[in-house]
This record gives C-alpha cells, structure tokens and sequence, in this order.
C-alpha cells in the first residue's frame, strides 16, 4: 500500500492489482525487426483499492 499526498486521493491510502487477461500467443516473440503483430492483443487490468485501516479490521474499497 502506497500513501499518497498530493492530487485527486490526497491523505488517500491505495493499493494496485495488475492481472494479465489476456496473453498474445503469436507475433514478434525474439526478434527485434520483425513486424507481425501480436494476436490476440495483450490485455491488462488494474484495479486500485482504497485501504482503511481500523483498530479491529482492515478494509478495502475498489475505486
């Protein structure tokens, strides 16, 4: 968890979560010039939690 201090979620305590949905299974795996493009697209999600810490619990709420 990262506790920011300036912007939009100022005095805001988040935490990130990447997942990978989706992998691309062909195109340009080891070379540096070849251009065919990656099938499927890649595909990624973030979601961003807002962490509340109490005395007896912790809570999380996805923004």
């Amino acid at each position: 968890p990262v506790q920011l201090i300036q912007g939009q979620f100022a005095g805001r305590t988040l935490r990130g979560e990447l997942r990978e949905v989706q992998q691309a299974h062909i195109g340009r795996k080891y070379m540096t010039k070849d251009r065919r493009p990656l099938d499927p697209p890649p595909v990624a999600q973030l979601r961003l939690l807002c962490v509340s810490s109490g005395i007896f619990s912790n809570r999380e709420e996805e923004i």
